[in-house]
């Protein structure tokens, strides 16, 4: 969930979060103009075409979601090198970390009850996808999930008896699977080049449809999103102080380099080869728990995804006064744990996985374009946590026996 993964990078030109503050505004202009929630009715069939940008750009998305998926597990199985004793370790700590997000998420958003702080007009065109369709679209999905890991490991085990008998033949199909990994990310790239223009005219539609109505609650939204983004925060610290050998208070202070780069980039991939010199020259972490933490840790947990995806989805049942029921929840719960993981640094993916829960639970996906004008400031809050995440892991994979002083 990390703006340089999920924007185009540029060397030049204005940058992408300014982009999208310009289309906020532009979209908040024409929207007054066109009738600011009482619209002249000759103007109708005007702003119901703004939408078509945004509904062209999520079906792009929708699209690319299977192929992302598959090529992401795919390509992770088989690089990865790592022992099946750690790997288990590793994979217990993250389940606990993005279940405590996932559950801090839903405890914040169900108390705050954010979406419930303006009453939309729930007579509006917006479409809501049958049930029934949602639950084939969860159950396609695990399938795809199952199907992935069966030849991610079919795969890495023939790699590593090739690489026993000097052999290199897996390496050539490796290489194809990396080369669609590409494809679909340089393809996604191009797609997320658009999202101002999909911004610019959900936001334009939406205020003069509804007035500033969709807008109000999102002041609510997002202090309820920095609020569980903090405990979170402290969560971690908790973890740290209890099952490691490091202080939290210096945890804070030792890291805030780590903290403070990752929250002008938006990017927790960026930082991690800062986050893993601090943990081993400042900290006294292992060599090898430091990298198992950050580069395989950092791209596997994403627990302000899962915080992200379960607030926003809940956020939006509330706004359209939609009561979620038990099987619904399983689903939520099961598919932002699945989100978190495969959202790594592939451009888009998180806004991909975000699309693909809102259709597994029936919830109108032009929801997700009035989302994403404030997303991009939450992103920005959101990033330091997932680099207090993975090296949190790090420094718990390395126990509580110290290295250095």
């Amino acid at each position: 969930m990390n703006q340089a993964e999920t924007t185009p990078r540029r060397k030049k030109g204005i940058p992408f979060s300014l982009q999208i503050t310009i289309a906020v505004v532009l979209g908040l202009v024409v929207g007054i103009l066109l009738g600011a929630g009482n619209p002249n009715p000759e103007l109708i069939p005007l702003i119901k075409n703004l939408k078509i940008p945004t509904d062209l750009f999520f079906k792009a998305l929708t699209a690319l979601a299977a192929p992302l998926i598959f090529l992401l597990l795919l390509e992770t199985l088989i690089k990865e090198k790592i022992s099946g004793k750690q790997g288990l370790n590793l994979l217990w700590l993250i389940l606990q970390n993005t279940l405590v997000a996932i559950l801090i998420g839903f405890l914040v958003v169900s108390i705050l009850t954010p979406g419930t702080w303006v009453n939309l007009d729930r007579t509006s065109n917006v479409s809501v996808i049958e049930q029934s369709y949602g639950i084939w679209i969860f159950l396609f999905f695990i399938l795809l999930v199952l199907i992935a890991l069966g030849f991610g490991f079919l795969l890495r085990r023939i790699k590593i008896e090739q690489e026993c008998q000097g052999k290199t033949n897996i390496q050539s199909l490796e290489k194809k699977i990396k080369g669609l990994s590409k494809a679909i990310e340089r393809i996604l790239k191009w797609v997320i080049a658009l999202l101002p223009i999909a911004v610019f005219g959900i936001v334009a539609n939406s205020v003069a449809e509804q007035g500033f109505a969709p807008f109000i609650s999102f002041g609510a939204l997002i202090v309820a999103v920095l609020l569980a983004l903090f405990l979170q925060a402290c969560y971690y610290l908790v973890r740290i102080t209890f099952q490691s050998s490091v202080n939290p208070l210096e945890f804070l202070r030792k890291g805030s380099e780590a903290f403070t780069l990752t929250f002008f980039t938006a990017s927790s991939a960026l930082t991690m080869p800062t986050a893993w010199v601090i943990l081993v020259k400042k900290m006294g972490v292992r060599e090898n728990s430091a990298s198992l933490g950050v580069y395989l840790g950092g791209n596997i947990s994403k627990d302000a995804v899962a915080l992200f995806q379960i607030m926003f989805t809940l956020f939006v049942a509330q706004i359209l006064g939609l009561s979620l029921n038990l099987e619904q929840y399983i689903i939520l719960f099961l598919l932002s744990i699945f989100t978190s993981i495969l959202t790594t640094g592939v451009p888009g993916a998180a806004i991909v996985m975000m699309i693909l829960l809102f259709n597994t639970l029936s919830l109108p996906v032009e929801y997700i374009g009035l989302l994403l004008s404030i997303y991009w400031f939450l992103d920005m809050c959101a990033t330091p946590i997932n680099v207090m995440s993975y090296m949190t892991l790090a420094i718990l994979l390395d126990g509580k026996e110290k290295v250095m002083n």
